[in-house]
């Protein structure tokens, strides 16, 4: 288990140091004669989960934060500054080795079309 963090003081969009770290771990791995890792990526853009189908692993988990849920806790905790415990959150886990297969069943047939 490794969690890394990388602030403001090193260049860069959040996702793409995200993508470009994965990328590395895979390439020192695969050198190592080892078999894929597992990550997980924490955000609340959508584009993680793109970027995440870009790099072509499927043990990756992208975790983001319920948007509806967020936004209510946020106006509860608002109205109620003395609140002990804040709201439960809401979380979407989306797993990129089963999106890309079901993307893939989705869009067979147009592998099946001719070229133009």
């Amino acid at each position: 288990f490794k969690t890394v963090l990388s602030d403001a003081t090193v260049p860069g969009e959040g996702e793409q140091k995200i993508v470009y770290f994965i990328r590395h771990l895979e390439e020192m791995n695969a050198k190592a004669g080892g078999e894929q890792l597992s990550h997980a990526i924490y955000g609340r853009d959508a584009d993680l989960i793109m970027l995440s189908l870009g790099l072509g692993l499927d043990k990756i988990a992208v975790v983001r934060e319920d948007e509806e849920t967020r936004m209510s806790a946020a106006v509860r905790v608002q109205r109620n500054k003395n609140i002990l415990f804040p709201p439960r959150q809401g979380f979407h886990l989306v797993y990129i080795g089963l999106l890309r297969e079901y993307l893939e069943m989705e869009f067979v047939d147009f592998k099946k079309r001719p070229d133009y």
